[in-house]
């Protein structure tokens, strides 16, 4: 089960997690003309980023379990939840 967890939820984290990264800092950097919706581009990107940190964290999460919960895992885990909760937080908040 660890090779699993291995050959499968750690290329699929950091796929998330870059893809995000790369996604919402295009987003993020492109230039705004104004217009009606000033500053969309801004907010998208962070929604981007936001939201494959969240899928990158549980993918980690699951593979964490799965691995037997080592260590140096345990405070990446701790270590990108700190932005998940804040995403989850925001989310639970904006949709009251």
């Amino acid at each position: 089960m660890q090779d699993l967890a291995l050959i499968v939820l750690a290329p699929l984290s950091v796929l998330a997690f870059l893809g995000s990264l790369a996604f919402g800092a295009w987003m993020w950097l492109t230039p705004t003309q104004g217009g009606m919706f000033v500053g969309l581009g801004t907010g998208i990107g962070w929604a981007v980023f936001a939201m494959g940190n969240l899928v990158s964290w549980l993918l980690n999460l699951l593979w964490w379990l799965a691995a037997g919960r080592p260590r140096r895992l345990g405070w990446l885990v701790a270590v990108q939840g700190l932005p998940a909760v804040a995403t989850l937080v925001t989310l639970a908040v904006a949709f009251r």
